[in-house]
């Protein structure tokens, strides 16, 4: 069990590795804190998602297929909305949000910061799906 949290976690950083190799230590700062403040982001979309399941599971018991597949394509709106607008209040209000979270030293981030923002757009928008398999 030990072995997969190491694997786990050193997959989920694998990318600072990457990036280390190929940045200084202050790039790769920059990188990381955008990185980890868009992903705190992305977990205030999860919730939206994983509210879903009880319903699923409640109607796969029942067999119901066409109820699922009304929470689906009502989840999966939903989901797809609420990505959006986060998405958008991310990229409107993103310096704003790296000098609360931190400082005006991380300012340079704000770009990095952007595009990261539409990565948590991408990755949220698809979480209904993902939950069915």
């Amino acid at each position: 069990m030990i072995q997969f949290q190491v694997f786990h976690t050193a997959g989920q950083r694998l990318n600072i590795v990457i990036l280390g190799a190929l940045f200084g230590s202050w790039e790769l700062g920059l990188i990381s804190f955008a990185l980890n403040t868009t992903e705190k982001f992305v977990a205030m979309a999860n919730p939206l998602s994983l509210s879903l399941l009880p319903s699923m599971s409640r109607l796969k018991g029942l067999k119901e297929h066409l109820g699922i597949e009304r929470i689906l394509n009502g989840g999966f709106r939903v989901v797809s909305v609420a990505s959006f607008v986060l998405f958008v209040c991310l990229v409107a209000f993103a310096g704003e949000i790296i000098i609360i979270m931190g400082g005006f030293e991380v300012l340079e981030a704000l770009p990095g910061f952007q595009i990261l923002a539409l990565v948590c757009r991408c990755r949220s928008s698809e979480q209904p799906l993902t939950l069915t398999f």
